[in-house]
């Protein structure tokens, strides 16, 4: 049964289609070159060579809020682009957000978003941009940093800058709280420091220093990041006469650490207090959509992740928590090989179970809790879904096989016998061996018609392709791809 509450968060998705070419807004998206001849810091990058300051701040006034000048600024390059489409569909289009601006640090950024009518200005051309850069990698940094230029210019413009991260769900519209609350600097709080990667900060004098001190902090030291910058920037204001930061309701906009692992949502779950939740404190841009996916913030149907009329499913479950983080490891981690291996036997995708985790395994946790979903993602990124897929509000109704499947060989059945559990209601397939092959696969299920095939468990099992080489392409997945990982993937 679909969760009620996601029919709050996506309600406006039936106005606005959910494929990507059904994306409007109401002005002709903005796509502008900035080229400078170089760049001002140490990195050298290729900038764009018309007047920058005339093509940037004309973008700015187009698209700012009148007449008090407040506009949304976010950075997106190449390798983020589809994360900021996200933003659009789940952030600002539901809560009727205009007054915002992509701001590229790369042409082929700007591109990728004006193809789907979304606004955009090139504000310089980043050699890296179209790589996903590691967290806490000097290219991460450096782009990071373009962030304190692009806000800089703004501020020297007049422009209350409203910025914000492209992992970002607005669960409802921020901007009556941000304009609301007084001072030079309104930020959320990313636990114990400022998050510059959501904030408002107006034009006022020390509003100015603020962006000016990070620019010379990070001048100086080209390795600090635009956070620890600003941070270091008020810390340095403290003190002086009418100057006012303001950290954020915490329980209304929250950090990754707070929202997701405080607040105990390793699942969907609904938050009546919550404003804004930062999908940070994970790592990797894999890991982070994979999160969203599986708390239903994301809203991408690229090649149809969510609506294909024909793509059939598997989904199992792992109803048996062996009471030890390791013994429930491996033999979560066979059934998931085996998940993937009648997948591909039966041309299925995989729809995740829970896993279990923590030492004993009382905790029902999400993949990135046990493997790294960069490396998953480069060998099965098109072979699985995330556990909550079926009840996302994009995906139609399925047919579901009426009962659960169950292969019964000796170790699947010793492992539910002694662990007592019910398997009154499934249909059984009797394999009389715990290594079957793809074409007993295919003999079994392949002619089953419903779109979602659902087993009730694969403990003890193991499939083996006959095709030596298809077995051999099928291993070097499994080892290339299933690396262990923890929660935060550090």
């Amino acid at each position: 049964m679909r969760h009620g509450y996601l029919w709050g968060l996506f309600g406006l998705f039936a106005l606005v289609g959910v494929t990507l070419h059904l994306i409007v807004t109401n002005s002709t998206p903005t796509v502008i070159t900035r080229v400078v001849v170089q760049e001002p810091h140490s990195q050298p990058q290729t900038w764009p060579s018309t007047c920058p300051e005339v093509n940037y701040s004309r973008a700015l006034l187009k698209h700012a809020s009148s007449p008090d000048k407040v506009i949304i600024l976010a950075l997106v390059d190449e390798a983020f682009a589809d994360m900021a489409v996200n933003l659009y569909l789940t952030s600002y289009q539901p809560h009727g957000i205009k007054n915002f601006l992509f701001v590229g640090a790369g042409n082929r950024a700007c591109e990728l978003l004006a193809a789907k009518d979304l606004q955009c200005v090139t504000y310089m051309d980043d050699k890296d941009s179209a790589k996903a850069s590691t967290y806490n990698s000097k290219a991460f940094k450096r782009k990071m940093n373009i962030r304190t230029f692009m806000i800089s210019d703004a501020l020297a413009l007049g422009f209350s800058v409203v910025h914000t991260d492209l992992d970002m769900m607005f669960l409802k519209n921020p901007m009556p709280t941000l304009t609301s609350t007084k001072g030079d600097l309104v930020s959320l709080w990313d636990d114990f420091v400022h998050n510059a990667g959501f904030l408002l900060v107006r034009p006022t004098e020390y509003g100015k220093q603020i962006y000016k001190k990070m620019d010379e902090l990070t001048k100086k030291t080209p390795s600090m990041d635009d956070q620890t910058a600003l941070n270091r920037a008020v810390k340095g204001l403290k003190g002086k006469k009418g100057f006012k930061a303001v950290a954020l309701n915490k329980n209304q906009f929250l950090c990754g650490l707070g929202y997701f692992e405080k607040g105990h949502r390793l699942f969907p779950s609904p938050c009546k207090e919550c404003i804004v939740v930062h999908n940070n404190w994970i790592v990797s841009r894999e890991a982070k959509i994979y999160r969203f996916k599986e708390h239903f913030m994301w809203a991408v149907d690229e090649r149809q992740y969510y609506t294909s009329p024909s793509r059939k499913y598997i989904a199992y479950e792992n109803p048996v928590n062996f009471g030890k983080d390791k013994t429930n490891r491996d033999n979560e981690m066979q059934a998931l090989k085996s998940a993937l291996a009648i997948g591909q036997a039966l041309n299925r995708t995989v729809i995740l179970p829970k896993f279990h985790c923590n030492k004993d395994g009382k905790q029902d946790c999400p993949l990135n809790s046990l493997l790294r979903i960069t490396p998953f993602d480069s060998q099965f990124g098109e072979n699985y879904r995330e556990h909550s897929f079926l009840h996302h509000p994009l995906v139609p109704q399925l047919s579901i096989t009426s009962s659960p499947l169950f292969i019964s060989s000796p170790q699947a059945n010793t492992i539910i016998s002694e662990n007592k559990v019910k398997i009154d209601d499934v249909e059984k397939t009797s394999a009389e061996k715990d290594v079957i092959s793809d074409k007993d696969v295919v003999a079994w299920f392949g002619g089953l018609n419903e779109s979602v095939l659902k087993l009730h468990s694969l403990y003890g099992l193991t499939v083996q392709f006959d095709s030596s080489t298809v077995g051999d392409a099928f291993a070097k997945k499994i080892k290339s791809g299933f690396v262990q990982g923890k929660y935060r993937q550090l």
